[in-house]
């Protein structure tokens, strides 16, 4: 009598364990259930419930290697995405650089922006050969 009441709490916890999809606790009640079947002598039973213990223990073994696999993928492709913005924002800062050293350059150089004037500098290279020549005594 009491191997039969085990028995049927033993499926009630499989079937609400299935019904969650604990597959950790699916495995150690098949288990616990394979090893109490085979001490009462139900060696048919204690297959089957070690049969059932390996499907559950694989099917968390490869649930968690595609959670590390999904982890992986997804670290993967945010490095992936950071490498090429980092380079896209080095590639941007170093054109952005250039067109400001460009702009400072043309400004500088533009004619109009320069206080030149010919006369005055003709006028000061004459004074500056006239006074020359004066201490060398030619003028």
């Amino acid at each position: 009598m009491a191997i039969k009441l085990a028995r049927i709490y033993a499926d009630s916890s499989v079937a609400i364990q299935k019904e969650l999809g604990d597959l950790y606790l699916l495995q150690d009640t098949y288990i616990s259930m394979s090893d109490a079947w085979e001490q009462t002598g139900d060696y048919k039973g204690a297959l089957e419930c070690y049969k059932n213990y390996i499907k559950a223990r694989d099917s968390a073994f490869n649930l968690e290697k595609d959670k590390k696999l999904t982890q992986l993928a997804m670290k993967y492709e945010f490095d992936k995405k950071q490498a090429t913005d980092s380079i896209q924002y080095a590639v941007e800062n170093n054109l952005n650089q250039l067109r400001l050293q460009k702009q400072k350059t043309f400004t500088w150089m533009e004619p109009e922006r320069i206080d030149f004037s010919l006369h005055e500098t003709v006028k000061q290279v004459l004074e500056t050969l006239r006074h020359k020549a004066d201490e060398k005594g030619l003028y």
